[in-house]
């Protein structure tokens, strides 16, 4: 038990952390990607009526929006894993 906890984690932990980055900020996209087609509420159906009524200050405005939260969803993962894996 000891050598799964002393050689096994410490080994895989940098390759789950960053694949955890990698797939939040992909489901993050088919939220928006899903929002979009099949709702009526959220950022991606605001996009999408942004677009049909060809406003696109609002359309632009909500592109910056998402690129806005995918940053800080990065930026946060980023931080717990600095303080979770000593040596990234």
């Amino acid at each position: 038990m000891t050598t799964i906890f002393e050689i096994l984690v410490p080994c895989v932990t940098p390759g789950v952390a960053s694949g955890l980055k990698v797939n939040m900020i992909l489901g993050f996209m088919m939220l928006m990607f899903a929002e979009t087609i099949g709702s009526k509420y959220g950022l991606g159906h605001w996009i999408n009526v942004n677009h049909l009524y060809m406003n696109y200050a609002g359309l632009i405005a909500g592109f910056i929006e998402i690129g806005v939260l995918v940053l800080a969803i990065n930026k946060i993962i980023e931080v717990i894993q600095k303080r979770a894996i000593a040596w990234l």
